[in-house]
């Protein structure tokens, strides 16, 4: 199912260490939202651009303490520095903001991706369409 023209896709312009080109792994329509999921991959680590709720995405929580605030192409967002142990022993990092009425989030399971390198990646973004 094609998302529809006015659903922002991002790419983006910065990817730290040996991260494969991304492969859109899910495009899915739930009603009138439309949800995304591009993965990009290393030996041992993912890094996951979700739209809405497709598979990845967290749902309705309260933001941890430890989040702060952070430009993500402009749009102002969140950055989670709790790291949580995920499936894998890897920790997980989230940067989040809303643009049109949809909810954007970058996930990044690793153990050698630096806070820095998340908030380059959030910042870096490019527009894909």
């Amino acid at each position: 199912m094609a998302l529809p023209a006015s659903v922002a896709v991002y790419r983006p312009d910065f990817l730290p260490g040996s991260f494969s080109p991304g492969m859109l792994d899910e495009v899915v329509n739930y009603g009138i939202l439309p949800s995304y999921t591009v993965v990009y991959q290393s030996e041992d680590d993912l890094i996951a651009f979700v739209l809405g709720n497709a598979k990845g995405a967290i749902g309705s929580y309260s933001l941890p303490d430890s989040t702060e605030p952070i430009k993500v192409h402009g749009v102002l967002g969140w950055l989670s520095t709790l790291e949580v142990k995920s499936k894998g022993g890897r920790s997980t990092q989230i940067v989040g903001w809303r643009e049109n009425e949809l909810d954007y989030q970058i996930k990044v399971f690793s153990n050698r991706v630096t806070k820095d390198e998340v908030k380059q990646i959030g910042e870096q973004l490019v527009p894909v369409n």
